[in-house]
């Protein structure tokens, strides 16, 4: 049970990871967590929210809309869904 809690929030970055990179298209040795969401990532509203619906879905956890928009960095976003599932 130790194992597969500890694990969960790995698994949870790794599949947020892959919501990003499969919305914005972007080569995995080409992500960093200092890349700018609305920036470098080329972001807008819908497909932020794309990603944050997937992530909330996979990992069933609930991520606040006034959170979202503190979010610049690919790192902001990792560290926000890690925090949910780790409180959840």
């Amino acid at each position: 049970t130790t194992h597969s809690t500890t694990l969960f929030p790995y698994t949870t970055l790794f599949r947020s990871m892959e919501a990003v990179l499969d919305e914005v298209e972007l080569d995995p040795a080409d992500a960093r967590g200092e890349l700018t969401l609305r920036g470098d990532l080329d972001m807008d509203d819908v497909s932020l929210y794309a990603v944050v619906a997937r992530v909330e879905r996979e990992a069933k956890v609930a991520l606040a809309d006034a959170a979202i928009e503190e979010w610049v960095t690919l790192a902001d976003l990792l560290v926000a869904v890690t925090d949910a599932v780790s409180n959840h």
